[in-house]
């Protein structure tokens, strides 16, 4: 009998394939939403009131290993990624626990598509939204953030982010385990009740082993003073700090499948099987 698995090529093809359904999808969506003039805007959120609604919208990038190009002679130096960033809209205000997963297609821009679903999940008469983002501290995915939803957009720095930060930089910045465990500590409780001075002044103050990396935390807590809160009240609050969500749809989407040993991949390929992955609904 003969083999009836799928060549590696056949499988690119079919994907590719799918994913141009996607995003001609996607662009229709988006050619509706430009024609009835729609654009989303936050409106101002009390982050600590428990009965204040919330839209959540979390959003990262997942990195995977990028092919090499071999074709022209010349192998590519050093260790190379390509990024797919993978966003999720809460698609009800009353339901917290359903959220959208949105990829933007190749060619196809992000903010615009956003806002596009933000017009299939709330109507065009919801203009002004309670929107609370959530991501770790890159600047591109602020800036993009408030390009979506506009500048007075609440925008939380994810706290498992903040407190993985503070570890792996001290792990460097301390001369001992000793000093690195009872100053992390004091530095990461200062963080979670949003008191960035004293934190800072930990690090200032420390004898440190490299103070390069000393700097980088320090400038890095400084550049995000404006997302840092007070994690210990919002949580009391009963309300979401962190996007382990979107961690955890980065693993089933792309981590499980792209991440194995001796693999690599283009970034147009790396993005189109992470649509499929998300997109992809057997028929009835």
């Amino acid at each position: 009998m003969g083999n009836d698995s799928l060549s590696d090529q056949r499988i690119f093809h079919l994907v590719e394939q799918y994913c141009q359904g996607v995003k001609h999808q996607q662009q229709q969506q988006i050619s509706a939403c430009e024609l009835i003039g729609y654009s989303c805007e936050s409106k101002k959120v009390d982050i600590y009131d428990p009965a204040a609604a919330e839209i959540i919208f979390l959003s990262d990038g997942v990195c995977v290993s990028e092919q090499k190009s071999l074709r022209d002679g010349i192998k590519k130096s050093g260790k190379e990624r390509t990024t797919t960033d993978i966003m999720m809209l809460q698609s009800s205000i009353s339901h917290k626990d359903t959220y959208k997963t949105i990829i933007a297609c190749e060619g196809i821009d992000t903010v615009k598509l956003v806002q596009s679903e933000v017009l299939l999940a709330y109507g065009s008469e919801l203009k002004s939204l309670p929107i609370v983002a959530i991501s770790d501290g890159a600047k591109s995915i602020k800036n993009e953030n408030k390009e979506i939803f506009g500048q007075g957009l609440v925008h939380i720095l994810d706290w498992y982010h903040l407190q993985t930060k503070v570890h792996q930089l001290m792990s460097q910045i301390a001369t001992s385990k000793a000093l690195k465990e009872e100053c992390s500590s004091l530095i990461i409780n200062y963080l979670w009740h949003g008191k960035i001075i004293p934190a800072v002044l930990v690090l200032k103050f420390m004898v440190a082993k490299n103070s390069f990396k000393r700097d980088e935390l320090v400038g890095y807590i400084e550049k995000n003073e404006g997302y840092i809160i007070d994690y210990d009240r919002r949580k009391t609050a009963g309300k979401i700090i962190g996007s382990g969500r979107t961690e955890k749809q980065n693993d089933i989407i792309v981590s499980k499948r792209q991440k194995r040993r001796a693999m690599a991949w283009s970034p147009k390929g790396s993005r189109n099987l992470a649509i499929a992955t998300a997109y992809f609904k057997i028929p009835a």
